[in-house]
């Protein structure tokens, strides 16, 4: 595979590139200064801006399309579970589903009721809710 020519005509290196696209990629690094994003991949700032091609950044902007981090399904899934703890029906249908119950009526819930009742319990002391 062609890795490319850097801004000053090198040949990148492949682990340099794969880490540049994977920092810039992430959501979470968008907004860090320059400094920050280059000690996350491991180079000094000059190197990340010398990877910086429009080759690099039309792949960055291609990943951070469909890019959702697990820090935001995890966010996601406590907003969910917090819903259904609620009595929200339909959040409760979304949880069983993402937790195993498989299609709505199964009987074999991978999570017992007592292990899903003590996952709210703690999410809700994680988010300082109230329990019941």
């Amino acid at each position: 595979m062609a890795v490319g020519r850097t801004k000053q005509g090198f040949v990148m290196r492949e682990w340099i590139r794969r880490r540049v696209v994977e920092v810039l990629a992430n959501p979470a690094h968008e907004c860090l200064p320059r400094v920050r994003q280059a000690e996350l991949v491991g180079v000094g700032s000059r190197t990340l801006r010398d990877y910086m091609t429009e080759e690099v950044m039309a792949e960055v902007a291609r990943m951070r399309e469909g890019a959702v981090s697990d820090a935001m399904l995890r966010d996601v899934d406590r907003a969910m579970v917090l819903k259904a703890a609620g009595g929200d029906v339909g959040a409760a249908r979304l949880v069983y589903a993402r937790v195993g119950a498989g299609a709505l009526g199964s009987s074999t819930p991978e999570m017992s009721l007592d292990e899903i009742a003590a996952e709210v319990e703690r999410l809700r002391r994680e988010d300082g809710v109230g329990g019941a």
